[in-house]
C-alpha cells in the first residue's frame, strides 16, 4: 500500500474515497455549489469547486484528476481534460469545469451541487530515471509518423 497524506481546509471536507475496493479513482467531493467566473461579455467562462483537500503523495508519486462518468448527465466538461498534480503542490484541490454551451445564467446549467462528487483522483508512481538525449536519427516503425488517426478507427 502506498500512502498519500491529506489535510482538510474547509469543514465539509470528505476524504477521497472509492465506491468499489477495485476502482481505480478516489472520489472527490465539492464543498461548494461552484464559483462561476464570467468572460467580458457576460457568458460564464469556468466553474471551479473547491474540495477543501490538500495532498502530500510519497515521493515519486503524482495524482491525476479526471470527470466521473456522471459528467454525461451535466451541461459542463473538464476545463483541461485531465488535471495533473505534481508532487510538490500543497494548495488545495479545485476541480474546474467549462460549459458545454454557451449561458449567462448558471441556472441554465446542470451542473454539481455542494457535496456531491464531481470528479475522481488517481494516483500514479514514476520513475525520476528518466532523462532526454539528442541524436539527429530514430529508429524505423511500422508507424513511422503516422498521426491523429492513422491506425484506423477500429
Amino acid at each position: 500500500m502506498h500512502m498519500i497524506k491529506y489535510k482538510r481546509s474547509h469543514e465539509d471536507a470528505r476524504l477521497p474515497s472509492k465506491a468499489n475496493e477495485n476502482d481505480a479513482g478516489f472520489d472527490l467531493w465539492s464543498v461548494d455549489d461552484g464559483n462561476i467566473s464570467y468572460d467580458k461579455d457576460g457568458f460564464i467562462k469556468y466553474i471551479e469547486y473547491g474540495t477543501g483537500i490538500h495532498i502530500e503523495p510519497m515521493p515519486y508519486t503524482f495524482t491525476m484528476i479526471y470527470p466521473r462518468s456522471s459528467i454525461r448527465n451535466k451541461d459542463i466538461s473538464l476545463a483541461n481534460s485531465v488535471g495533473i498534480i505534481d508532487n510538490g503542490y500543497r494548495g488545495e484541490l479545485k476541480v474546474v469545469f467549462r460549459p458545454t454551451k454557451q449561458v449567462k445564467d448558471r441556472n441554465e446549467l446542470s451542473l454539481y451541487c455542494k457535496g456531491e462528487r464531481i470528479a475522481q483522483i488517481i494516483p500514479f508512481r514514476y520513475s525520476n530515471e528518466f532523462y532526454f538525449v539528442e541524436t539527429k536519427e530514430l529508429n524505423e516503425t511500422s508507424r513511422g509518423e503516422g498521426g491523429f488517426g492513422s491506425t484506423g478507427s477500429t
